[in-house]
């Protein structure tokens, strides 16, 4: 992860098996998130830069990531 005002480099995301095939930031700057193409995704918490979860089960390559900028209470 990189400061966008200095460009330099501040944490390294680490623990995601494969190719990252897509990225995205949730609305709240909290997770970060990736599609890998070893049909995971990985959910970085973005203040400490470790994987919080790995959500599995899928059969095919998983190659977008998107999220909603609205908040469902379960």
């Amino acid at each position: 992860m990189w400061d966008t005002s200095t460009v330099d480099l501040n944490n390294m995301l680490h623990g995601c098996i494969g190719s990252v095939l897509d990225i995205t930031i949730t609305y709240d700057n909290r997770s970060i998130i990736a599609a890998s193409s070893s049909n995971k995704l990985y959910v970085w918490d973005a203040n400490l830069g470790r994987v919080c979860y790995i959500l599995t089960g899928h059969m095919d390559k998983l190659y977008a990531v998107d999220v909603s900028s609205q908040v469902v209470a379960l």
